[in-house]
């Protein structure tokens, strides 16, 4: 039995571990020489640093946050939930949505834990979600008391659909390669100089990061590096080289001028138009497949 053969039959095998699944996939990326899938596997394995682009399937749906409030006459409130609604783009992303960065063995226990993960929100933003409250900005509270502690919620439910996203892509660069040649994976077989298999690792590119044009290219360079905060140039230029279409780029333009210190109704607007594949793109890539890493690099430039 060829090295692919046994990773397909072993990831629809629910019984064996993703992380065996994951080490096996990456001795098949080393021999096809995809340095791209090995880097994949070793951040699936060790962790997403702070600094690293997170997969579409490990970020962007909200997660429930609990509150506890405090009032006069000793009254208190326990795990009430806690509304986004108004608030800012750049505060929601990070403490109201999940972005799961730990090993694949640490999602696995939470996974099979007996309760829901919590993270439990730094003093700054339970005093900024206050603030945001009492000065009418958006957020929504209680009479006469005071936000004293909230934790976001990571369901395990969402944790259980991560691990199977990640399974599922193996399983999926698998059977692509497989269809290849019963070689593929071998010592001495074909690598990605050959065009079929780079296509089939090229789809894996896009299937995990939604990033048609960076790999596409062949390129490894996060855009939000290249964008400086408030320089408004910077940020269409990482735009451009996510593929959005000139027409489009003086529609953002036009969006952030109108917003500069920090994103409101129009950039919003702007990214619903990229989740809903409604924005042009030069090089024929659905839109919402770069919504996720457009939002990164719209966050850099405005220095959040």
């Amino acid at each position: 039995m060829s090295q692919i053969t046994k990773i397909v039959d072993d990831a629809v095998d629910g019984d064996v571990p993703l992380s065996t699944l994951l080490r096996r996939i990456k001795v098949v990326a080393s021999r096809i020489e995809a340095p791209e899938v090995v880097k994949w596997v070793d951040l699936e394995i060790l962790g997403y640093p702070l600094d690293a682009d997170l997969p579409l399937y490990r970020s962007g749906k909200m997660m429930p946050v609990k509150s506890n409030w405090s009032g006069v006459m000793g009254r208190s409130i326990s795990d009430a939930p806690l509304s986004a609604i108004g608030l800012p783009e750049d505060f929601t992303r990070v403490h109201f949505y999940g972005l799961l960065r730990q090993p694949v063995s640490e999602l696995e226990m939470f996974a099979n834990s007996d309760r829901d993960p919590v993270w439990n929100w730094d003093p700054w933003a339970v005093a900024a979600y206050q603030n945001y409250l009492d000065t009418g900005v958006g957020g929504t509270g209680f009479e006469m008391m005071n936000l004293m502690s909230a934790q976001t919620v990571y369901p395990r439910t969402f944790i259980a659909g991560v691990l199977d996203a990640i399974r599922n892509a193996v399983l999926d660069l698998a059977l692509g390669l497989e269809s290849v040649g019963d070689n593929v994976g071998e010592p001495n077989g074909p690598t990605i100089d050959d065009k079929a298999v780079s296509n089939v690792v090229n789809n894996f590119h896009i299937t995990v990061n939604g990033d048609g044009a960076n790999v596409a290219a062949g390129s490894e360079i996060s855009q939000k590096n290249s964008v400086v905060k408030n320089d408004l140039e910077s940020l269409l230029a990482a735009g451009r080289g996510l593929g959005i279409s000139e027409a489009e780029l003086e529609a953002l333009r036009e969006a952030v001028a109108a917003e500069p210190e920090q994103s409101g109704p129009k950039t919003l607007g702007f990214i619903d138009r990229l989740k809903g594949n409604a924005v042009t793109m030069a090089n024929g890539v659905a839109s919402s497949m770069i919504a996720t890493q457009f939002m990164a690099i719209l966050l850099a430039y405005y220095g959040v």
